[in-house]
């Protein structure tokens, strides 16, 4: 959904015209041209995130395979196939996965930024459905900053606002503006 926000302002003062042709302002001056803004698409934005952190989103933590290979007669040592002698049984074991889990605070990092960057992702998602205009349509709310704290504190959960529509969400808020309203006349 696109926000556009035409803005065409004609400023005529007072004091232009009353200064007749003498005045340093003219009707041209006074004059803006339009200008166009829009929105960040939230779907657009968390693609190139994706995109950009794609090794942080797609890491798994590595796993030790140990035992006889019996599917692939080749084995990949220092980035070179090598074959293996279908008569000796052999034990494998990946020496990559092996120096990842015993560095197991690189490996904590890793899911570390995983898990952050997902709920980053999440949090955008929320805040781009329960919007300062959306809570100031549905309550009393007018001022920006009780409207920002508002939704710092009532915001819904990502798995909760997927299953709402307009109407829940309105209805969602109405009911926590009276919590808000309570919490602001016991803290003033």
């Amino acid at each position: 959904m696109k926000l556009i926000l035409l803005i065409c302002l004609s400023v005529i003062t007072p004091f232009a015209k009353a200064q007749n042709n003498d005045s340093i302002f003219s009707d041209t001056a006074n004059k803006l041209n339009p200008i166009t803004i829009q929105t960040n698409k939230y779907r657009a934005d968390s693609i190139s995130n994706r995109e950009y952190y794609k090794k942080a989103f797609n890491y798994k933590s590595p796993k030790i395979n140990m035992g006889d290979n019996k599917w692939d007669r080749t084995i990949i040592v220092a980035g070179k196939k090598i074959a293996l002698d279908p008569q000796k049984s052999l034990s494998l074991l990946d020496i990559d996965a092996l120096i990842e889990v015993v560095h197991s605070k690189k490996k904590k990092q890793k899911i570390q930024l995983q898990k952050r960057l997902v709920d980053q992702e999440k949090d955008k998602y929320v805040r781009q459905i329960f919007t300062p205009a959306l809570v100031e349509k549905y309550s009393n709310i007018h001022n920006e900053d009780s409207i920002n704290i508002f939704i710092n504190r009532y915001a819904p959960g990502y798995g909760e606002i997927q299953t709402m529509n307009e109407l829940d969400l309105g209805y969602y808020i109405f009911r926590n503006m009276k919590l808000f309203q309570g919490s602001i006349s016991l803290t003033v």
